[in-house]
């Protein structure tokens, strides 16, 4: 039997079976697999409470997103929409769509930009933007991007007298 756990690897086929053999008696059995299971414990427990408070973190990022969304939507007079409710939504889609990789796509962000007559419409893409898939509203999305990408949004909002707020 000592051969078996020497060709597995097992270390000392002597030490190994001396083991085996206490481990037959229950009583020492228990006194030797309390540390473990305890140790398995506190490991378990402490994986669950690391992941549980990643979960808490992202539920508030998307909470704060969605905050931003609605407070935009409640600053929009609707009289001045350039487009339907179903075109903002299309702009906020390519938007979150362009800047779904590290490396954003400035030439869709620019285009889909340059649809935003006023300041009620920034409001309605950025609402209907809501939260993307990293939990940032659409001011901190494209906040990410470049200083000199950043600079060309700024201008290109600005000719339809746009304040962004990134």
């Amino acid at each position: 039997m000592a051969e078996k756990f020497k060709i597995i690897g097992l270390g000392n086929p002597a030490a190994v079976m001396a083991t085996a053999e206490l481990l037959k008696d229950k009583e020492l059995r228990q006194t030797v697999t309390l540390p473990v299971k305890i140790g398995g414990a506190i490991v378990g427990g402490l994986a669950l409470f690391f992941v549980g408070k990643r979960v808490v973190k992202k539920i508030k990022e998307r909470s704060a997103a969605k905050d931003v969304a609605k407070g935009a939507e409640s600053q929009v007079n609707k009289d001045n929409l350039t487009y339907s409710d179903k075109e903002y939504k299309a702009i906020a889609a390519a938007l979150k769509n362009a800047m779904k990789t590290s490396d954003y796509q400035e030439e869709i962000i620019e285009a889909q930009l340059k649809k935003i007559k006023n300041q009620d419409d920034w409001n309605k893409v950025i609402s209907a933007y809501g939260a993307d898939s990293n939990n940032l509203d659409l001011n901190s999305a494209l906040a990410k991007d470049g200083w000199w990408d950043l600079r060309t949004y700024r201008e290109i909002l600005k000719k339809a007298n746009v304040v962004p707020e990134f």
